[in-house]
């Protein structure tokens, strides 16, 4: 049986769940953007991403329908703040979460989220979210992207809700917590694709100087695989091919780690191996 999952955009439709009845529920704004509208657009893709892994996912607003049995719930929403850039990423969660569930999300997401982070559960709101007693599940995470109202922030979350990076980097935790097959559901991962680069193009990248050990996280103990388990490639989902210069400092890094791995990994197996 497939795994079922919920996916709720927090606020959409600017009300939420209230007793027996509804209630009004904006959510918070920046400049530019507001809660209710940039929720639905990461939930979509999330499902999107999810549905074509395989998995059944239901996708609701910011009213939960009647109570349902799920592998795995999150909850999106973007932060705000009376003082401006004093909040950052954040998480709640009841205490039936198990907390690799919660480190699961951090070490997906902070590798990419450059801005600084509350601590887990600090807000009421947090702690007591409506949503946790609408669902049944042994995963149950809301997940705070950053805090619009500070410009800095608030640029870039609306470049990664575009871009895309948001929901991938959701789907990935929810992969790396329910351990999906990505592979055996036909997701074009980079794990199969075909245009891999050799050993010695490998070799000549590090010699070119590029750190690619940084993207490493030092309680990793160097562990190469690290930054393809915990979702960092994701980055890069639909963007494989592109030229390295379109891409910044750290995502040239992702790009590069992910054909060191594999170049290394396929040199192993066949050294007189040539891969166009």
């Amino acid at each position: 049986m497939g795994k079922r999952v919920i996916v709720q955009a927090g606020h959409e439709g600017r009300r939420r769940n209230s007793g027996t009845g509804t209630t009004p529920s904006v959510g918070t704004s920046g400049r530019f953007s507001a809660e209710y509208l940039l929720t639905p657009k990461v939930a979509n893709q999330v499902q999107a991403l999810l549905a074509a892994a395989g998995v059944d996912v239901t996708r609701v607003g910011g009213v939960l329908p009647t109570k349902d049995t799920y592998d795995l719930a999150v909850f999106l929403h973007f932060d705000g703040s009376g003082t401006k850039c004093s909040s950052g990423a954040s998480v709640g969660y009841p205490s039936s979460t198990p907390a690799s569930t919660v480190a699961a999300w951090k070490r997906v997401y902070d590798p990419s989220f450059p801005f600084k982070w509350m601590p887990d559960n600090f807000t009421a709101g947090l702690r007591g979210y409506y949503g946790y007693g609408r669902v049944d599940a042994p995963h149950k995470l809301l997940i705070e992207f950053g805090e619009l109202t500070c410009p800095e922030q608030e640029a870039w979350l609306l470049a990664k809700v575009n871009d895309g990076l948001l929901a991938r980097l959701v789907f990935q935790w929810v992969v790396n917590v329910l351990d999906i097959d990505l592979v055996g559901a036909g997701v074009p991962t980079y794990r199969n694709q075909k245009n891999v680069p050799d050993a010695a193009w490998a070799k000549g990248v590090i010699d070119r100087g590029i750190d690619v050990h940084k993207i490493i996280r030092e309680d990793q103990a160097g562990d190469w695989n690290a930054p393809i388990n915990y979702g960092q490639v994701w980055t890069l989902f639909d963007r494989y091919d592109a030229p390295a210069a379109a891409f910044d400092e750290h995502q040239l890094r992702l790009w590069t780690e992910e054909r060191i791995d594999d170049s290394i990994a396929d040199h192993s197996r066949n050294p007189d191996a040539h891969h166009e």
